[in-house]
């Protein structure tokens, strides 16, 4: 009988990122009766990339290189040594434009 394994994300669920930005995104994927042979990040349908494991963990990181503005709704997909996938629960980015903070300084003038 095989065993379910599980795939979530490294970080909270919703976030908010500057733009121009390329973004290291991480999840956690285990297998109790074997190994996870992939995880792959999706936007909606949209293949965004597949993932490297990192070392001796069970981190998996994906390199989301010039992300363009925009929400995206980002799920993983980890699949084991027996072809059998789960997906995480989805997550939100938004990339919106940075924005500079603007302050005016006044001096007290009177003596």
């Amino acid at each position: 009988m095989h065993r379910r394994h599980s795939v979530c994300f490294a970080f909270d669920r919703f976030e908010r990122i500057a733009y121009p930005r390329n973004r290291n995104t991480i999840a956690n994927a285990t297998d109790s009766d074997g190994t996870i042979s992939q995880v792959q990040f999706y936007h909606n349908t949209t293949l965004l990339g597949t993932a490297t494991k990192q070392g001796n963990t069970n981190s998996y990181l994906f390199n989301w290189n010039n992300v363009a503005l925009g929400n995206y709704s980002i799920t993983a997909i980890a699949t084991d040594s027996q072809n059998i996938s789960s997906t995480s629960t989805p997550i939100s980015i938004t990339v919106a434009n940075a924005t500079t903070q603007v302050y005016y300084i006044h001096t007290d003038q009177s003596a």
